[in-house]
């Protein structure tokens, strides 16, 4: 039976206390709710280009073998379909003590949930496993998958296993994101970082956070970015890299995640990589991209409509005018004056930055 949203905030206020609120506005709390959408390519872009989440309700990601909607029969394949040598590493238990265990292991404890842990790093391609399902829907237009093999590490494709009672710390990506949920339900919290960090909410990725990033209902609520939103069986989440989330696993869950860079949010996320200077993007990596999304421009422009379309070179001019509409003056120019994104973006689009 599917649980109401009153239930899934009951249920993950549980597991995390900075979740519970006896005197919470729940109108509030329901204006803040970004529902499931009916898929389209062009609806992705365009949410992709604004900068916003998405989550579909019907988004095709088949197994090539067995069938989406029976997990037994994904469980089967992962235990088949991976190296047998395989480890997967993840936070584990009360203390969420990082860990590395043998993936059959983790099968073992998810099935029989007899343990709290989350496990995001087990790549799989590669490997049998990738060949059963199809994830094209996840990764045709991410240009991560273009670039040298030094760059081309930021692009992952992993499993995402957790169980009941399971919470990921308040944290962001260096690129935008993707989930698709097999079996499972988890509650998602989501806001900008830097509107975050004004009103208290750290990020683990990027504040010096002792034990837990600070978090605060109220004040998350009281953000103009603020989402939350519930990935359940048969969705899919498109999430920007620019938002810090905090994930409650409030039924155990069984999915998919890949990061991927995407023609109609490049602009975004070459800005955020130049004014942030992320720990895993250096400048080699930086102008190896760059030069990817510069090809990949020219390619598609006198290409056929459905080239355009797979690519959406159509929605680059709103990525980037919302890009550069999220900064201050100080840091536009900054960005014009930068050899990497001025290269990329200031010729075909010189009239948005007038």
């Amino acid at each position: 039976m599917q649980k109401t949203s009153v239930e899934i905030w009951q249920r993950a206020g549980e597991f995390d206390s900075t979740l519970r609120d006896r005197h919470l506005d729940s109108r509030r709390l329901q204006l803040k709710r970004l529902r499931p959408m009916r898929y389209s390519r062009s609806l992705l872009f365009a949410r992709m280009a604004q900068g916003l989440p998405v989550v579909f309700s019907d988004m095709p990601l088949p197994m090539v073998e067995g069938r989406v909607d029976m997990p037994e029969s994904i469980i089967d394949s992962l235990r088949s379909g991976l190296p047998k040598s395989a480890f997967a590493r993840g936070q584990f238990g009360p203390a969420r003590t990082i860990r590395r265990l043998p993936i059959v292991s983790v099968l073992d404890r998810w099935e029989s949930g007899r343990s709290v842990f989350g496990v995001t790093d087990l790549h799989f391609r590669g490997t049998a496993f990738e060949k059963r399902v199809d994830t094209s829907g996840l990764s045709s237009f991410n240009l991560l998958l273009e670039c040298s093999r030094e760059s081309s590490r930021l692009e992952m494709m992993t499993l995402v296993i957790s169980t009941d009672g399971n919470v990921t710390d308040s944290h962001s990506d260096d690129s935008d994101g993707s989930n698709h949920c097999f079996e499972g339900l988890k509650l998602w919290l989501a806001w900008d970082r830097s509107e975050g960090q004004l009103r208290g909410l750290e990020d683990a990725s990027h504040d010096d956070v002792r034990d837990r990033a600070s978090f605060d209902l109220r004040a998350f609520l009281s953000l103009s970015s603020a989402r939350w939103f519930v990935v359940s069986q048969g969705q899919t989440l498109f999430l920007p890299g620019n938002l810090t989330h905090k994930v409650v696993t409030v039924e155990k869950y069984l999915g998919l995640g890949s990061f991927h860079l995407a023609l109609p949010s490049s602009p975004e996320t070459i800005a955020r990589w130049i004014l942030d200077n992320p720990r895993d993007v250096d400048a080699s990596i930086l102008t190896d991209v760059c030069r990817v999304i510069r090809n990949k421009i020219c390619q598609c422009d006198g290409a056929p409509s459905d080239e355009r379309d797979r690519w959406g070179l159509d929605y680059l001019a709103i990525g980037l005018a919302s890009a550069l509409r999220r900064r201050t003056s100080a840091e536009r120019e900054l960005l014009w004056c930068h050899s990497a994104f001025a290269r990329t973006f200031n010729v075909r689009h010189r009239a948005i930055r007038d």
